[in-house]
């Protein structure tokens, strides 16, 4: 019997089944029963010829369309064709190709969406790409997705084809070390929507040092998957190129993409040689784009890890469980770079660690919970004019962690910025809870914690300095409002207004333990620290409270700050801390009830350290004139004979018309040696340029004498004529001209000033000295 003849028989039996089937069922009967309707499915297929190429003539298939209780299209008008495939038929659907399969003539010649139930995958197959285009595709869906959570490995992946929706669902693909590509899972702007929908992508790959796990290029959403990659650090070039690192987890390079309910583990596998190297875990380029309710993981690694970096606009960030950590420097979310705007970060849970030690080129371990920064401003007095990022939200998150220096949140360079409602609770030796430099800044109803070791500045290579502090602005004159915090600050300050005014500090409540104020304010030659307003703040610190824990110079409002301290006039010693053979500041104050009496302009001060009255050098009682509540003697020399068990001191005021006579009381004084040490500063410069190298002594007193050498990568630096470089200390100050050799090529080199003194004996300092071609 000719051969079509027989498929025609064969098909009016199985159409004749499947009638009597569909009558036989009651009509009550609400639920398809899943395995028999397989069974027929597996039935049609494997009665079909498999030697036959012309798919378009043979319905191989059960089409469901407008009945609720089964699949349907996203368009009502396209019905939905749900396929088993198996090995006797994944040739009708797919084409092969040595190694490779694509999409084949019954994808192509469908006129309806399809569902492909993957029970079968060839073994040999190391490539599967999903790229083929037609206009019939756009109102088309087409899902791959296995029943049986089909596995794969060392598998590269491209999806390409411009379907309404591309769905990628229920598979599991590993790769190892056995895997040469460079690509993994790659989608590519071709696509209309890619769903990659419960899948997990596993990479298990040592030295992966370029490329990354899953590279997005059109409208995606990834969404219950689980996705994890090892990765080596590496070295990013700020200066000249994209300003990321050569491999990391995701790249989201397309707009309106979401990514929800996964877990993301990026692990370090050890890093390039060299200095400063990174890794990114994700990296969002676009706007337009959802994260959330997403575990987000990054460990083991040395250098700079990121865990989510944010370089466009329009994105929200909500609801993960972020957790990054690193010997050298960790980070939970970075929104950066230029103008970016209208991003939200809300309802996350970051946790960032690093280490209380030192990166392997010297700088301290430091962790952020949250930053934004804008790599167009340049430092020093912040101007709101200009490109500046806008309008950012950090709101409703809750930040832990610890590091030698951490950092809740850090604003470099920001306007119209919102930070609110977060809770804050960091551990280091220098924590600061939110540092902002920018303009019109929120900073309200926040609850920081700051675990600190001491209340000392500390070197960093940050933009913020390294202090402990719950809140702190630098550089800004243009609005910031601090109100309605909540603050407890171990060893530290609540709140610390630097180089700034026309701060607004607000109905906070502040608790410090181990330090005595909750407020201070500084000054600069940029910024006066002046018009800023501490008003109705509850503060509470070891020594004082009210508006009596508030340091500021004069030209600043500090006023109904609560709870008031004491009723009538008091006097009160300012500086504690002194260190032998330095020029110092003594100073008191007098209060009335808990602010400073400004109005007391009359009568005189001595003091007395140790129970003896401080005098000049001719033996003359040293007075110090009331002017402002304030008395202060200048430059006053500390000496051996202050430093004894139990030092006090104690301000004596003569009284006046203004204020009867009054007498402090003796309070304990702090006396340090001040050991001298050497600082050096880092170097950019070009190849065969000549560059300044400078170093400071700081010691107790004036430095005229020793020698400084610098030494780069361990050999000393020498002169044309090959004689070692000495540079005379002057006035604690070494300046030296050298000019690079011209064999010297550009990269990262170690720099260290070496003090030679018989006094001081030997002292050095390690900085950076970077040389560009």
């Amino acid at each position: 019997m000719n051969i079509y003849i027989k498929q025609f028989f064969l098909f009016m039996i199985v159409f004749v089944f499947l009638v009597s089937v569909g009558y036989a069922v009651d009509d009550s009967q609400t639920q398809v029963n899943i395995e028999e309707q397989s069974a027929q499915e597996e039935y049609v297929d494997e009665a079909i010829d498999s030697s036959s190429d012309d798919i378009a003539s043979e319905n191989t298939v059960t089409t469901f369309e407008d009945s609720p209780k089964n699949i349907k299209s996203d368009e009502e008008s396209v019905p939905v064709e749900y396929v088993n495939i198996t090995q006797n038929n994944y040739k009708n659907y797919f084409t092969v190709m040595g190694k490779q399969m694509f999409i084949g003539k019954g994808i192509i010649n469908s006129n309806n969406s399809l569902v492909l139930n993957l029970q079968y995958f060839p073994d040999n197959v190391n490539y599967f790409g999903l790229d083929e285009n037609s206009e019939k595709f756009l109102n088309r869906s087409l899902t791959i997705t296995s029943d049986r959570n089909l596995a794969l490995t060392n598998m590269e992946v491209l999806l390409s084809s411009n379907f309404k929706t591309l769905t990628l669902e229920n598979f599991n693909v590993t790769y190892n070390n056995e895997y040469t590509g460079t690509d993994y899972f790659t989608i590519s702007d071709n696509v209309q929507h890619c769903v990659l929908r419960n899948v997990s992508i596993d990479m298990d790959k040592d030295n992966v040092a370029y490329g990354y796990l899953i590279g997005i290029v059109g409208r995606t959403t990834i969404e219950n998957s689980f996705i994890r990659g090892r990765f080596v650090e590496t070295i990013i070039d700020w200066e000249t190129g994209p300003k990321t690192p050569d491999a990391y987890g995701i790249h989201i390079n397309a707009n309106d993409c979401i990514l929800r309910n996964n877990t993301i583990e990026i692990i370090s596998s050890g890093h390039s040689s060299g200095t400063h190297y990174s890794l990114f875990g994700i990296y969002l380029m676009k706007s337009n784009t959802t994260l959330t309710n997403n575990t987000i993981i990054m460990h083991n690694a040395t250098g700079y890890a990121y865990g989510i970096v944010v370089r466009s606009s329009n994105n929200t960030i909500s609801h993960n469980n972020i957790s990054i950590s690193s010997q050298t420097y960790s980070a939970g979310v970075n929104l950066e770079m230029v103008r970016f705007q209208n991003n939200m970060v809300n309802n996350n849970h970051v946790n960032v660690t690093a280490s209380y030690g030192s990166a392997p080129w010297g700088n301290a371990g430091v962790a952020y919970g949250l930053e934004m920064l804008d790599f167009s401003y340049g430092g020093g007095a912040y101007s709101s004019s200009g490109n500046h990022p806008y309008n950012n939200s950090f709101v409703n998150n809750t930040i832990v962690g610890s590091a030698g220096q951490i950092y809740g949140i850090e604003i470099y360079g920001t306007s119209d910025t919102n930070l609110s409602g977060n809770t804050i609770n960091i551990t280091g030796r220098t924590p600061m809870g939110i540092g902002a430099i920018g303009s019109n800044i929120t900073i309200a109803d926040n609850h920081i914690i700051n675990n600190g070791t001491h209340n000392r500045s500390e070197g960093t290579a940050d933009y913020l300095e390294a202090i402990n502090t719950g809140l702190y602005t630098l550089f800004t004159s243009e609005v910031i409002v601090m109100m309605n915090n909540t603050i407890t600050s171990i060893n530290g300050r609540g709140i610390l207004i630097k180089s700034s005014n026309n701060a607004n500090i607000l109905n906070n409540t502040i608790n410090v333990v181990g330090h005595d104020y909750a407020v201070e304010v500084t000054n600069s030659s940029n910024l006066n620290g002046i018009n800023n307003k501490i008003e109705n703040n509850t503060l509470i610190t070891t020594k004082h409270t009210g508006s009596r824990a508030v340091l500021a110079p004069k030209n600043n409002t500090v006023q109904n700050n609560i709870p008031v301290e004491i009723i009538g006039y008091t006097f009160e010693i300012d500086i504690t801390d002194f260190g032998l053979g330095l020029n110092q500041t003594v100073s008191s104050t007098l209060y009335y009830n808990d602010e400073v009496a400004s109005n007391v302009n009359k009568g005189k001060v001595s003091f007395k350290v140790n129970g003896k009255t401080l005098k000049d050098s001719k033996g003359k009682v040293i007075y110090a004139n009331v002017v402002n509540g304030t008395a202060s003697i200048e430059n006053y020399t500390i000496t051996e004979s202050w430093n004894i068990p139990n030092a006090t001191i104690q301000a004596i005021y003569s009284g006046s018309s203004d204020c009867d006579k009054i007498t402090s009381q003796k309070v304990s004084i702090n006396i340090f040696s001040n050991n001298p040490s050497i600082a050096s500063s880092s170097v950019r410069t070009s190849v065969g340029s000549t560059v300044t190298l400078t170093a400071t002594i700081h010691a107790p007193v004036p430095v005229n004498s020793g020698k400084v050498v610098f030494k780069i990568n361990g050999k000393t630096v020498k002169d044309s004529n090959g004689k070692v470089i000495y540079a005379k200390v002057i006035n604690n100050q070494v300046s030296v001209e050298y000019t690079l050799p011209a064999n010297m090529k550009a990269g990262t080199y170690n720099i260290t000033a070496v003090l030679i003194s018989s006094k001081y004996g030997r002292l050095e300092n390690v900085k950076t000295l970077i040389v560009e071609s």
